[in-house]
């Protein structure tokens, strides 16, 4: 399960705290700051507001220069000083894994040392007794959550509270999960010591601590290797939990003075024992781990089939004489006359059929032709009528949205309909090796970074997309290498029935190499944009002399010799094929 994160921000924070330090004159007296020198410092990061991104410098500022426990006054120059200040966190780490700013504040580095794995009130002297004042006033202001501020005034823990806290590390609060979990116990009789619960954060955590990076642009991979992750964490996590016998506040307090962690980062940061035997090694299973994710690409997707019973995708009548119209109900016999009375121009297709019939030249060919909702029951009807077909079978005659067709080593889902042409998208998804990866999540925080008006400037011919925590940067060299990963996949056959592949292939030659770095990264991203096999989507590709929206993979309705369509059931296990067509002359 996902966990509950702090609300988006809305606007910058730098102009949030410009804004806010206009109306806190009053506040400054009573608490001896400087807000002159405030202002001096935040007007450091006018151009550069991105910077304020860094949780310490945003902290800084939204506590008005102080610690947030003694209220003295922190350098602004002591900020990239290590053994100066540091970010504590409110609630300690082992009894709650919660790194919201909800729970963290910035002091001084003594301070933290002196609090250590304890609450602020069993720390006798760390509180500054106007502290509480402050605290009040950031409140009011909306510097700090209603959260964050009953933590930082709590003069005790009752013992339901810290229950509440360790049985969120122990057991599920989702109630879809409950529900899940319940289900498991009833129908499936499984024993509750089997049922292990794994919460999303801690698979984040895990990542971002073994930097290994997640894309969701690249493929839909990341799915099966969150659930991979989650086995392989989870597993190890309640091992550890069920070893050392934790299952509530009291074993919280118990393993603490025991010098035993509860928290889940760092009980996978080291070896982990039991009876003489290793049951975790970071680094021998982060090798298997990188194995698993970088290296294999056996994974297999699949598309829910189903009817649909929308009527129509468009709802504007046309009149009569127009190409094409439906019948506004298919139960009136006079308003079946569609070339008098018009009707509708766009059906929604609820099923397709397949249809043989003989072409001009008197040879045998077979057709996937959509049926309108309005016709579901009048297939006969509609092919004679509506498509003017003569000499037709239907040979299968109730198909589903999202049939698969198989053809040599291609394999589509087909979406939709356009003209005499199937949409179609590619169930063998692309898949890039982890160097690519990194390049495309570098792409995800390009427009991530897009996306809530930061600037990315371009320094030295490289784009720095962060620059707080650690510096990330993209170069030409980083995106020139992901393009011709993007073109040798291009060239593989399960995309060369696509006119546009050649046509990009040939465009990239040509025009990429000139473009700009940012220019690169959008092209970069529409092609990716291309090739998924989540959803349909067209590629912007005016940068390289194309249209705007191109791009979409087209099958046509004629079925060529040895095309398989086939249903397959959602989880992969159940698969028949419905129709082959024959070869020719059959």
């Amino acid at each position: 399960t996902r966990h509950e994160s702090e609300k988006k921000i809305k606007k910058s924070r730098y102009d949030s705290i410009k804004d806010l330090y206009k109306s806190c004159k009053d506040i400054a007296l009573e608490l001896n700051i400087d807000l002159n020198e405030l202002n001096k410092n935040l007007d450091k990061f006018v151009d550069n507001k991105n910077a304020l991104r860094s949780d310490k410098l945003y902290l800084y500022f939204t506590q008005f220069g102080k610690s947030m426990y003694s209220l003295k006054t922190i350098p602004f120059n002591s900020l990239n000083e290590s053994n100066q200040v540091d970010i504590d966190h409110i609630y300690p780490q082992s009894l709650i894994k919660d790194d919201s700013l909800s729970n963290r504040v910035l002091v001084f580095k003594s301070e933290n040392e002196a609090k250590l794995d304890k609450f602020t009130f069993e720390v006798p002297g760390l509180i500054n007794e106007k502290s509480f004042v402050f605290y009040k006033y950031l409140l009011d202001k909306g510097l700090i959550t209603k959260e964050k501020y009953k933590r930082l005034t709590k003069k005790e823990i009752v013992a339901e509270e810290l229950d509440g806290f360790v049985n969120r590390q122990l057991v599920a609060t989702n109630q879809a999960v409950i529900g899940l979990i319940n289900l498991l116990r009833s129908y499936k009789k499984v024993n509750n010591e089997d049922i292990i619960f794994s919460k999303a954060d801690i698979i984040s955590d895990f990542r971002n601590e073994f930097r290994l990076v997640k894309s969701r642009l690249a493929n839909n991979y990341h799915h099966a290797h969150d659930a991979y992750l989650n086995v392989v964490v989870g597993r190890t996590i309640h091992k550890y939990y069920t070893i050392n016998y934790f299952n509530g506040a009291n074993d919280y307090y118990r393993m603490k003075s025991e010098k035993k962690t509860i928290n889940p980062l760092k009980i996978l940061k080291f070896d982990r024992t039991y009876n003489g035997k290793k049951y975790w090694e970071p680094n021998k299973v982060l090798n298997v781990i990188k194995h698993n994710l970088y290296e294999r690409f056996d994974i297999r997707e699949t598309r829910r089939m189903y009817h649909s019973n929308a009527m129509f995708s468009k709802t504007q009548l046309i009149p009569g004489g127009s190409k094409n119209p439906l019948p506004i109900k298919s139960s009136d016999e006079r308003l079946l006359n569609v070339k008098k009375y018009g009707g509708f121009p766009s059906p929604s297709y609820c099923k397709y059929v397949v249809v043989s019939t003989l072409n001009k030249k008197n040879e045998k060919e077979y057709i996937l032709e959509p049926i309108p909702r309005t016709y579901k029951d009048k297939v006969n009807e509609y092919l004679a009528n509506v498509k003017e077909m003569n000499n037709f079978e239907i040979l299968v005659d109730d198909i589903m949205i999202n049939v698969i067709c198989e053809y040599q080593k291609r394999r589509f889902s087909i979406t939709g309909v356009t003209n005499d042409s199937y949409c179609v998208i590619n169930m063998k998804d692309r898949y890039f090796n982890k160097e690519c990866i990194n390049v495309i999540h570098k792409i995800e925080k390009y427009y991530d970074n897009k996306k809530k008006n930061f600037h990315t400037p371009t320094i030295n011919g490289e784009l720095v997309l962060a620059n707080s925590k650690e510096k990330i940067t993209l170069s030409h060299s980083e995106l020139d290498m992901l393009c011709d990963a993007i073109k040798l996949m291009f060239n593989k056959e399960i995309y060369k029935f696509a006119e546009i592949v050649d046509t990009i292939c040939l465009k990239l030659k040509k025009e990429y190499s000139s473009l700009e770095i940012n220019e690169k990264v959008i092209l970069l991203k529409e092609l990716l944009n291309l090739c998924k096999t989540n959803e349909r989507l067209t590629a912007n590709l005016e940068l390289l002399g194309e249209a705007k929206q191109a791009g979409v993979f087209k099958i046509n309705k004629k079925l060529s010799p040895g095309m398989k369509l086939i249903y397959e059931s959602l989880t992969g296990y159940y698969r028949k094929t419905i129709f082959e067509v024959p070869s020719i002359g059959i």
